[in-house]
């Protein structure tokens, strides 16, 4: 069921129907790789079931670096169903799991009938994008707060600096 997903709120029954009825649903074991750092492709993914690890892999580190880790009724893949960009991370199953995947070719169809679905998902994913943009934001500010200051160039402070004041103003603002 698709109801409680973020990306998809402000939509009647009828439209979410709609969805559902292009949707596939797949399911994975613990340990399994659901999408690789790299690839590329356009859908966009809702865990239904289970836990899932979001890794980074960085060039010169020998271990990817886990970033976060999805929940039932968490959608991923946002960036690329909306641009076609390679993924930015890989996501690997923390024990069996269920999603729930929407094609962007499907949903470019779906939408010539129904063009008010793509406005509401369109302005929803926006403002998922922003929130992990903000929560990356304080995590950032927070690693580097963390640094012995030797290692902290003057200029990387004065960023730091301001883009702390940002955070500041952003924590303020989404309090509100």
């Amino acid at each position: 069921n698709i109801r409680g997903v973020k990306i998809f709120s402000e939509l009647g029954d009828k439209e979410l129907k709609s969805i559902a009825d292009i949707c596939k649903e797949q399911k994975f074991k613990k340990g399994d790789i659901v999408i690789r750092q790299g690839d590329v492709d356009e859908t966009v993914s809702i865990l239904m079931k289970g836990e899932l690890q979001t890794e980074i892999e960085i060039p010169g580190f020998k271990e990817s670096i886990p970033v976060y880790t999805f929940k039932p009724n968490e959608v991923f893949g946002e960036v690329a169903f909306i641009s076609g960009a390679q993924r930015s991370a890989t996501i690997k199953c923390l024990d069996d799991t269920e999603i729930t995947i929407l094609d962007r070719s499907k949903f470019n169809k779906l939408c010539k009938k129904n063009p008010n679905i793509e406005r509401i998902m369109m302005k929803n994913i926006a403002v998922l994008l922003s929130e992990r943009l903000r929560h990356t934001t304080i995590q950032l500010c927070d690693g580097i707060s963390k640094l012995p200051s030797r290692v902290v160039s003057r200029k990387a402070r004065s960023v730091f600096s301001e883009l702390s004041e940002w955070v500041n103003t952003m924590k303020g603002i989404s309090s509100v």
